[in-house]
This record gives structure tokens, sequence and C-alpha cells, in this order.
């Protein structure tokens, strides 16, 4: 026969387990719904609103607030692509995948990639990559010194440590946007002046005081008054903008601010 236990004070403590038992239920379902709710929405970290910062883009003035997000694989303010820059035909790059790069000549980093592909472990492709080096013209002795590196000694008297830490692969298009989109809105957070020009050209970014203001406010309003002959032969010189970017702002792309 089984006895319900009394606790010190005479309650019942299979009503109390069952009691917390159904707390702790509905408390992780609480949990579970609020996190689903949260999964569904834009993360925080793809898209921004910043009222700070002056933006300019393909000679266009952008106007706050500035909406910054990521979209698909391009950067965007007030829904302007300003990663990968567009080409001066006012067009996207082409991201499209491109054609398979030719077979590199057999060389110590071929060997390491190929090496790093079997994923041969690290102190092996240390002792085989020294092995390479040890035959090659020139080359006295090799010595390893760890896992990772080793020096190679060469006839001239001459001695170099080569690492063969792993390569590290290159970001990914996402990465890259990713990495843009904190790079931008750090500098509009901080009320930078931003200058996107199309690719080719070099953009500008500086402080927003009053002084480099009016100074990039007086080129731009120069480039834009400026002569066809004055961009036809190069003659444009400036502070802030140089001829490419003024030029721009003498022409500028066609774009759509949302």
């Amino acid at each position: 026969m089984n006895r319900r236990r009394k606790g010190p004070f005479g309650e019942d403590r299979f009503a109390d387990q069952r009691t917390k038992t159904r707390v702790v239920i509905l408390v992780a379902a609480l949990v579970i719904g609020c996190s689903g709710a949260m999964g569904e929405e834009l993360p925080a970290a793809s898209r921004d609103t910043i009222a700070t910062g002056l933006v300019f883009a393909y000679g266009n003035e952008l106007h706050p607030p500035y909406v910054l997000a990521i979209v698909g694989n391009t950067v965007r303010i007030n829904g302007v692509q300003v990663f990968p820059v567009l080409e001066e035909s006012g067009e996207a790059p082409d991201l499209g995948p491109k054609p398979p790069p030719p077979e590199p000549s057999r060389s110590l980093f071929a060997l390491k990639l190929e090496l790093e592909a079997q994923g041969v472990p690290l102190d092996e492709i240390t002792r085989r990559m020294a092995a390479f080096m040890e035959v090659q013209e020139g080359v006295d002795s090799v010595k390893v010194d760890c896992p990772g590196v080793f020096w190679v000694y060469r006839t001239d008297g001459t001695e170099e440590a080569v690492l063969t830490y792993r390569t590290a692969p290159p970001p990914s298009m996402e990465e890259r946007c990713q990495k843009e989109f904190d790079k931008l809105r750090h500098s509009l957070e901080s009320n930078q002046i931003l200058v996107i020009a199309s690719e080719g050209t070099a953009g500008l970014s500086c402080p927003n005081t009053r002084e480099d203001r009016e100074r990039l406010m007086a080129e731009i309003d120069r480039a834009r008054k400026a002569s066809e002959d004055e961009f036809r032969f190069e003659y444009w010189r400036g502070t802030m903008l140089g001829y490419r970017t003024a030029r721009e702002f003498h022409r500028p792309l066609r774009i759509e601010e949302e």
C-alpha cells in the first residue's frame, strides 16, 4: 500500500511535485513558442534604419533616413545597390558562376592546396612540402622546425621560413555582404559622409564636419556645372573628388531610390 508523504508543514508532497511539473512544462512551451515566432522575422543584422550620416551614390544624393539592407548577394541603401558597386553603365556586375581557373603548375603552393584537399594532417603536409623544396635548384638543405613551419637554406647563404598552416578559404558572398553591411552601418552611425562610386572609380569616406561638408558640396556643385571639355580632356582638379568621381556627379547614373 502506497502512502503519501507529508512535508514538514503537513503539505502533500506529491501534489506539490505535480504543480512544479505543470509550471515547468508551461514555461518550456512559452519559450519554444517565442523562439519560433522570433525565427520568422528578418535577422536584425541584415537590415537597419539610420538617420545620421550623408550618402551620395553614383552622383546622386540619397535622402535620410537611410534604410541599409542585405538583399540576396547585395547590400543596398534606400533600395540602391552599393555593394557590389554598379558598373559605369549603371548595370550590376555579373555575379554568376565563373569558369574554373586554369590548372596550376606544379609548385610548392599547388602541392599545399592538393594535400589540404586530400585532408592530409599538418605534420605530414609540412614534411612533404619540405621534401619537395629540398630537391629544388639553389636549395642547400631543409630543416623542419615544427608542424606548420620549415626552414629553407639556400646555396647563396640566405634562409627562409615557410609556413604550411592551412590556407583559409576565401570568404563567401554572404560573408562579404555582411562585412560590408557592418562597415556601412558603422560609418553611418558615426555620422560619416559616404560617396559611393561605380566600379573602377574611387569612392570617399570622411567625417561629416561642417568644413568637410562645405568643401565637398562646393566640389559637387562645380562638377555638375563644369563643361564637357573639362572631363573630356581631363582638366578636372579637386581636393576631395578625383576626376572619375567628379565626372560621375557631372553625369549621374540613373538610379531609383526607395
